[in-house]
């Protein structure tokens, strides 16, 4: 059994979303200019998957972004890690879900 990244999304306040597509069963190089985001994919997947620690340099990330996403493929299924930024979460480990549905509305993820 094995488990792939399809897909990184980020989600702002106002539920506008970005994207980042991987494509499955091959290698995924990331290239672009400085300061474009490269290193804050491999910290974003990171945190999603439940790590206490958050360190980004863009303030983009940090002033904007209301909740993570990371969706893994596993041979006929799919599922979503969801992980509220840290400045809203109110518990250290990221919520699973299954529906897109529910990925497709960020102001519905609320934390007791």
């Amino acid at each position: 059994m094995t488990f792939q990244i399809r897909a990184i999304s980020i989600y702002n306040r106002d539920g506008e979303i970005r994207t980042v597509p991987f494509q499955t069963g091959s290698l995924n190089i990331i290239t672009g200019d400085s300061r474009r985001g490269k290193s804050a994919i491999l910290t974003i997947v990171d945190y999603c998957l439940g790590s206490d620690d958050f360190v980004i340099r863009g303030a983009a990330l940090r002033n904007f972004v209301h909740v993570f996403a990371l969706t893994i493929s596993r041979e006929t299924s799919s599922f979503s890690w969801l992980a509220p930024h840290p400045s809203v979460r109110r518990q250290p480990t990221p919520l699973s879900v299954s529906s897109p549905r529910l990925m497709e509305h960020p102001h519905l993820i609320t934390r007791a």
